[in-house]
């Protein structure tokens, strides 16, 4: 069974789980459950409260904690590059090491249907640690579009806060971006030992996306009746 965090009681499901006899659960979930910066914000506690659930089920388990995901691209730029070729952001010199999400499955997919690499966690990252501009531009070059960065004070990107995004998780972000200015991030080979090949680059997924960072085409004018 493959799981994803969410806020709220599950325990009934994982025993429901357990009484059907599931073999190995996969988790995915997110280093901010155990990050200094991040592991008493809400994105640590929803993430933590999920794996102590299933600690507590005594189901076989294995928790995933993937990097920065390449899809942050689209859901937190998206709109800005498609109107603007332009991204405002805070802290573009904090560095992050993109996975693509097909790598995320991949590994899951090993654990839901192999015991090889089961275990209590698994740590994967994407191949390069990366500087926020610098995956802002590999974006425009895959896409074909020049892309310029703005740079966004803490409170400036507060203001401009999503209705989707509440305010302590961007709180949370912000901080950690802060804390990952001018600093590496950590890169592995967990990608490569489980499933066998590199992991993929943010560039590979951008050439994936193109479509989904081009204007909205412009609707043709209907004749006159």
């Amino acid at each position: 069974m493959f799981l994803y965090p969410v806020r709220g009681a599950v325990d009934g499901f994982l025993a429901a789980a357990r009484a059907a006899d599931v073999e190995h659960i996969v988790l995915l979930s997110s280093p901010g459950s155990y990050e200094p910066r991040e592991y008493k914000t809400l994105i640590g506690q929803v993430h933590r409260a999920m794996e102590q659930s299933l600690e507590r089920s005594g189901l076989p388990h294995t928790v995933l904690y993937p990097s920065w995901l390449a899809g942050n691209a689209l859901r937190d730029w998206g709109e800005q590059v498609r109107t603007s070729e332009r991204v405002d952001l805070a802290f573009p010199d904090a560095q992050f090491t993109p996975i693509h999400p097909d790598d995320i499955a991949e590994v899951a997919a090993d654990l839901l249907t192999r015991d090889t690499h089961r275990g209590r966690m698994q740590i994967l990252t994407g191949p390069e640690s990366m500087r926020l501009r610098d995956v802002v531009t590999a974006l425009g070059e895959e896409i074909g579009r020049t892309l310029t960065v703005g740079e966004l004070t803490p409170e400036q990107a507060l203001e401009r806060r999503e209705s989707w995004m509440p305010e302590p998780v961007l709180r949370a972000l912000l901080d950690t971006s802060a804390a990952a200015v001018g600093v590496p991030t950590p890169v592995n080979n967990s990608v490569l030992r489980i499933t066998g090949h590199r992991a993929r680059t943010f560039r590979a997924w951008a050439r994936t996306h193109r479509a989904d960072f081009l204007p909205d085409p412009v609707p043709e004018s209907q004749p006159t009746p």
